[in-house]
């Protein structure tokens, strides 16, 4: 009868064989009325077609993670990959850092030995004056830009760059006035008093290879080499062998003062609530809170109130007075002057010294 049915019969009987095929309906049709038990039961043997698909789906999905796995496929690959591109990322950080280490080294080992040269040989100060404002001035670039990302952009109003540009406007009016004197005798106070026994209050270390601390030992030895070039060559003028007092205690002292108020007036005053919401690092705090300078915690044992900016601001006049003392022995005597820069920047190598010896014994 299949073959001689119309076309329309054969799609009415591939409906009814379709729709046969599926349980709930063959059991409906082909069990007899008044037992709703045989169909409840074969309700319950026979899954919904949905609860069926999610199953199958299901089980699918674990045997493509497993085949996945094996052979590796980019989804099972993923961790692996990104962790092996950390890995790689560390290696190529680890790479620059040990590169940048090793110029920071030799750039250290050239300048020394640059200043040694030129302050020996050299007729007048301005190759050695040419060498430390080449130094000094992409250090300090550098510094301002590691300082800022670290919210320490407060110590860059210390005194010891303030010393550095008043030593340098004072040898550059030195020069260009014909020879005068006093602009002379003012730079070496500065150069060979505070900021050069800074090294020694600061506890500045002679690590070649960290750029940070060889910033700090040019910033506060190289203006005192120059000052030695400036007062002992050649070229030096001849009648500067007398200093009085104005030259190497008033005027230094002055600048010291005008620093100090501005500092202040800066720091606690006009960028006070800036400093406070961006919770940036100043001296003050770093002295007295963060690391206790031993001076500090001295004054504090014998019982002294906690007050930061004032013991502050006093220690550091003490200081300024204490090292300006010598100045006048040191600018008369060339004996004496190469002695105290000589004995500093022993210190300032044993600190350096140390400093290796404890990172040898850790690793």
């Amino acid at each position: 009868r299949k073959g001689r049915t119309s076309r329309g019969d054969s799609r009415v009987e591939l409906n009814l064989s379709a729709r046969v095929r599926s349980p709930m309906q063959t059991s409906a049709v082909v069990s007899p009325r008044g037992r709703p038990a045989r169909l409840l039961e074969t309700r319950a043997c026979c899954p919904p077609p949905t609860a069926r698909r999610a199953r199958d789906r299901g089980f699918g999905s674990a045997i493509k993670s497993v085949v996945d796995f094996v052979h590796g496929s980019p989804a099972a690959k993923k961790p692996a990959l990104q962790q092996q591109r950390r890995q790689q990322q560390q290696q190529q950080q680890q790479q620059h850092d040990s590169n940048h280490t090793k110029a920071v080294f030799v750039g250290s080992v050239t300048v020394l030995c640059v200043t040694a040269h030129l302050a020996s040989v050299s007729a007048t100060w301005l190759p050695l004056g040419a060498l430390w404002c080449a130094v000094a001035a992409p250090l300090f670039v550098a510094r301002a830009v590691a300082y800022t990302r670290l919210r320490w952009q407060c110590f860059l109003f210390d005194f010891c760059y303030v010393g550095n540009a008043t030593v340098a406007v004072l040898l550059a009016c030195c020069h260009r006035g014909g020879g005068t004197t006093t602009c002379l005798q003012v730079a070496f106070a500065v150069a060979n008093g505070p900021l050069l026994w800074s090294i020694v209050i600061w506890n500045n270390q002679l690590v070649l290879h960290e750029w940070d601390k060889m910033t700090s030992v040019a910033l506060h030895f190289l203006p005192a080499m120059v000052m030695y070039s400036a007062r002992w060559t050649v070229a030096a003028p001849a009648d500067v062998g007398s200093i009085t007092v104005v030259e190497w205690l008033v005027w230094p002292l002055v600048v010291h003062m005008i620093w100090q108020i501005l500092y202040l007036l800066a720091t606690e005053v006009l960028l006070k609530r800036f400093i406070a919401e961006r919770n940036l690092m100043t001296a003050v705090k770093w002295l007295s809170r963060v690391s206790p300078h031993p001076i500090y915690v001295f004054l504090m044992g014998k019982g002294l109130p906690d007050r930061p900016v004032p013991i502050l601001v006093s220690v550091q006049l003490a200081f300024t007075v204490l090292t300006l003392a010598p100045v006048p022995l040191m600018f008369a005597h060339r004996w004496l002057h190469a002695a105290v820069v000589g004995a500093i920047f022993l210190r300032c190598a044993w600190a350096g010294a140390c400093f290796y010896v404890k990172k040898l014994q850790l690793n």
